[in-house]
Order: C-alpha cells, then sequence, then structure tokens
C-alpha cells in the first residue's frame, strides 16, 4: 500500500514527530511504500532566492517533502499527483495545526483520508465543516470514544515507540520533567521543586522556547537551585538515564508517549488524572487530580520518591 502521512510539523523534535517518523519506519520495513508532506521548519534550510513551492526533505530512509512558502492545499495537491497514495493519514495536533487540517483534508481529492488524532485538540476539526475522513485514529480510546460519539468510524492505535530508541539503565537521581511550558503544567513543576529542595529535578525542553522565555524560566530554576533546565535533543536516553520518576502534570487531556518512553526503563509517572492520561499510566505510577492543591502532588511525589 502507499501511504502518505500529511502533517503540519514532521521535520523536528516533539511527540507526534517521533510518532509519526517511528510508524513510517515500521510500515516501511513491512514492504509498505510511505511518504511524508510537512511545512517547512523555521530553522529549515536557507531560503535564498528560491522561490516557493514543495522541495524534497533527504535522510529519513523514505520520500519526504516539504512545503515552503505554500499552502497546505496546493502543497498536498502537486505531492498526491507525484506520489500516488492509496490512503493519506492527515496528522491532527494541537490547534496550531489546525491551519493545515482543513486544507489537508480538501486537498485530499477522492483518496480515502485517515485523521490521526493525537490529543483532544484536535477533535474540534471533526465537528467543523470540512470533509468528512473515512477513518479517525486516536491514540487514546478517550480520543476515538469522543470521535465515535461524533459518527464517525474509529480505531485506537497508541504512538508507536521504538524501545530502543529510549530504554537505558538508570540512576534514579533526579526527576525528570519534560516540555517545561505552561499547558504542561509549569506551575505545578516550579510548585514541586520549590516544595522538595532535597530532590534534583531536570527540566527538559521539548517544544522549543522563545530567547526571552527561554531566559526567563532559567531564572526561575537558578533561584531555586534544584533544578537544571536543558536543551532539547533527538536522543532523551542520557536524561532517562537518571531519572527516578517522570513528572507529567500535563493540562492538555492527551495520550502523551513520555510516558510509556520512561515506564521502558522502569521509571513510574506522576501525572494529572484525566482519562487519556489513565491510559498511558495504568499501574505504573500515581495520578493527581488537576485541580488539586500543591499539597497532593507534593504528597505524591513523596510516594513514589521516598
Amino acid at each position: 500500500m502507499r501511504i502518505l502521512f500529511a502533517a503540519k510539523q514532521h521535520y523536528g523534535v516533539g511527540g507526534v514527530e517521533a510518532s509519526t517518523h517511528q510508524l513510517m519506519r515500521r510500515l516501511s520495513a513491512a514492504g509498505h511504500v510511505v511518504g511524508a508532506l510537512a511545512q517547512m521548519p523555521a530553522d529549515g534550510p536557507p531560503r535564498g532566492r528560491r522561490r516557493p513551492g514543495v522541495r524534497r526533505w533527504p535522510g529519513l530512509g523514505y520520500e519526504a517533502w516539504a512545503a515552503e512558502g505554500i499552502g497546505p492545499g496546493p502543497a498536498l495537491r502537486w505531492v498526491r499527483r507525484r506520489f500516488r497514495p492509496d490512503v493519506i493519514v492527515i496528522g491532527g495536533g494541537g490547534r496550531y495545526f489546525h491551519d493545515w487540517t482543513g486544507p489537508l483534508l480538501r486537498g485530499a481529492g477522492a483518496v480515502p483520508t485517515a485523521l490521526y488524532v493525537r490529543d483532544s485538540d484536535a477533535l474540534e476539526m471533526l465537528e467543523e465543516r470540512i470533509p468528512r475522513p473515512s477513518l479517525v485514529i486516536g491514540n487514546a480510546c478517550a480520543h476515538t470514544e469522543a470521535a465515535a460519539r461524533l459518527g464517525y468510524p474509529t480505531v485506537t492505535v497508541p504512538s508507536l515507540i521504538e524501545p530502543g530508541d529510549y530504554q537505558v539503565a538508570t540512576t534514579g537521581e533526579c526527576v525528570l520533567f519534560i516540555n517545561p511550558v505552561a499547558v504542561k503544567g509549569l506551575r505545578i513543576a516550579l510548585d514541586l521543586a520549590r516544595a522538595r529542595p532535597d530532590i534534583a529535578f531536570v527540566f527538559l525542553e521539548a517544544w522549543p522556547l522563545s530567547p526571552d522565555s527561554w531566559t526567563a524560566l532559567q531564572r526561575q530554576c537558578r533561584d531555586l537551585g534544584n533544578v537544571e533546565l536543558v536543551r532539547s535533543t533527538p536522543d532523551v536516553r542520557r536524561h532517562y538515564g537518571r531519572a527516578r520518576v517522570l513528572l507529567a502534570p500535563y493540562l492538555d487531556q492527551n495520550r502523551p508517549r513520555v510516558v510509556a518512553e520512561a515506564q521502558l526503563s522502569a521509571i513510574p509517572a506522576l501525572a494529572t488524572d484525566d482519562p487519556a492520561m489513565r491510559e498511558a499510566v495504568g499501574d505504573g505510577g500515581l495520578l493527581v487530580a488537576p485541580d488539586a492543591p500543591p499539597e497532593h502532588w507534593t504528597e505524591a511525589l513523596g510516594l513514589l520518591w521516598d
């Protein structure tokens, strides 16, 4: 089968990007022909005097194109004529994906489409007046159940994770918090670090922070004294290799792959209690209500750490 994956983002560091890339490699190894289309990232090759268009992205082990200065609809139609997909899998992420999701569904033409819902924000697109996808794939049962209530055929496919990319022996010397931004519970993480000055915390950037945001957070971490702020990396094993607890106080009601990545190395998660997160954590950690007072988070961390 010829499968084209199309989404706003693919060429960068992030859970959706890693999940899609690892899934595509597995499908390719199984004999399928896979391809990818996404927006040219801001830190991509210099534009120079090049005209807007669709350009090949090398080095991934499958056919890939990046759209530069051209809308998602025209870009997909251009790639569709050349790749001739049997099905188009359209990535649905946060609200920042929405300006691509609708045009991609419209640009698919008569080709069957699957909308891969990777977080709760993507469900909003199913209520818009856009061409209906042939299938909704959710990475959590909570997402597919919501799509089914809207009348869509669904299947649950959790994010594919290659164990060898994450499994590692751990020293258990720190609490690891990945993606230190507000919607991922940054305030809760800072409160916990303040409440437990005897514990070392590592805050690992995932979504790129602006220079101002990085400087402000760096100052907060320095003032606390027990928080190390580190830049994003495509190889997170050295950070999992130090962790005793994964902190995931995420507030966006999603099924984050970082929980499964950590659990591969027997690192339990301290996470927000919501339906999708319950699926992710299972018996491998503790859950705290999103509106719980700070002392509840501190107590739960003590149970896992002490």
